[in-house]
């Protein structure tokens, strides 16, 4: 390997390690734009630890018993309950049985 290829191949290297943090996401740059309140949040009894919308922070979300109202688009607030899927804004068991 050349002098100038292992210089290129350190350098994307450590570009690589150091930008890693920075996540573009569809609400901006994860780090930049998107600032996090809490690196690891504390959540209660009957919430669960997940992404937020921007999918750059970690956030605790209420979990929907089967039955209960979601949404499908955007749900910011809450999540169905594992091996619930949100079918018609209602957390539902998918037609071919649970997931996971």
């Amino acid at each position: 390997m050349s002098g100038q290829m292992r210089v290129f191949v350190v350098f994307v290297v450590v570009f690589a390690v150091f930008c890693q943090p920075i996540v573009s996401s569809p609400c901006g740059i994860c780090g930049i734009d998107v600032i996090c309140k809490s690196k690891y949040p504390t959540c209660t009894a009957n919430q669960a630890i997940t992404l937020d919308q921007c999918g750059c922070c970690l956030v605790c979300k209420n979990i929907l018993e089967k039955g209960e109202e979601c949404f499908t688009d955007i749900d910011i607030y809450a999540i169905c309950k594992l091996g619930l899927e949100c079918i018609n804004n209602k957390c539902t068991e998918p037609q071919n049985g649970p997931s996971g």
